[in-house]
């Protein structure tokens, strides 16, 4: 009889734990949506937005003003230019699992790209689903699916970076990224891709498989190297291309864009 209530107990605790997660994920589907609609609603008054830059950011900022009540946002936003002098803006990342906030960030995030005249916002693949630990492909998805949504609202291209998770402040390496998304633009980070290898050939294999797996997805590039041990961000473009070799330094960036990234 005991283990008969126990196993009773056992189900409907995991079945209340599989409605919570329900639950917080139609929460996060409504506010992806709500936002969404709040920005839409203004949009449908508007023609020709892309043409005005202005007109975009008026937008977005009567939305912020209204969130700051509460959220106090921070302009955190980060960006770096390529050899044309085109600013690569990467957004705010948190570092940890997605929270309400991570929505509203993104707000801003995108208003200060506008800002700047940028094609292109980058954002750090989640957590939930980079990392098996972590794994919430229902809630990572849903983050992403608003992210390229908000940004497509005003002709920005959100593309998504293979980031491993990193001791703070340290910046050595935690744990790997296990999985990459196929159906979204990607970034390619070689620096982070690089982590955790044991040499030089290592290094280039993973990085020649990641090219043969998601290639058709990327089409953006951070290029910095390493020592397979920290996030040194070893920018010097001849130090690069040295460690790449010309050939695939030249493959990588055919029709891509790429930055020699510093990072923060």
């Amino acid at each position: 009889m005991r283990n008969f209530l126990l196993s009773i107990l056992v189900v409907a605790i995991l079945g209340l734990s599989y409605i919570s997660s329900m639950m917080n994920l139609q929460i996060k589907d409504q506010l992806g949506t709500e936002v969404l609609n709040k920005i839409n609603a203004e949009l449908n008054l508007v023609e020709n937005l892309n043409d005005n830059k202005k007109v975009s950011t008026t937008i977005l900022e009567k939305y912020l003003n209204t969130l700051n009540k509460d959220l106090k946002l921070t302009a955190t936003l980060r960006y770096e230019y390529d050899n044309h002098g085109v600013a690569f803006p990467h957004a705010t990342t948190s570092y940890q699992l997605i929270t309400d906030r991570d929505y509203y960030q993104a707000v801003s995030d995108l208003n200060q790209a506008i800002k700047i005249d940028a094609n292109i916002l980058n954002f750090h693949i989640p957590f939930e689903i980079q990392f098996h630990n972590y794994r919430d492909f229902n809630k990572g998805y849903a983050y992403m699916n608003y992210i390229v949504k908000l940004c497509d609202l005003f002709g920005v291209i959100a593309v998504w970076e293979n980031a491993p998770i990193l001791k703070y402040g340290e910046w050595s390496l935690v744990q790997n990224t296990d999985f990459i998304p196929k159906d979204y633009q990607l970034c390619l980070d070689i620096g982070h891709l690089m982590l955790g290898s044991k040499n030089q050939e290592e290094a280039l294999r993973k990085i020649d498989d990641f090219m043969a797996n998601y290639g058709h997805s990327v089409i953006h590039l951070h290029l910095h190297i390493n020592n397979f041990i920290k996030d040194q961000h070893t920018n010097d473009p001849n130090l690069v291309q040295e460690f790449l070799g010309t050939e695939r330094f030249l493959r990588l960036t055919n029709n891509r864009t790429f930055i020699f990234e510093k990072g923060a």
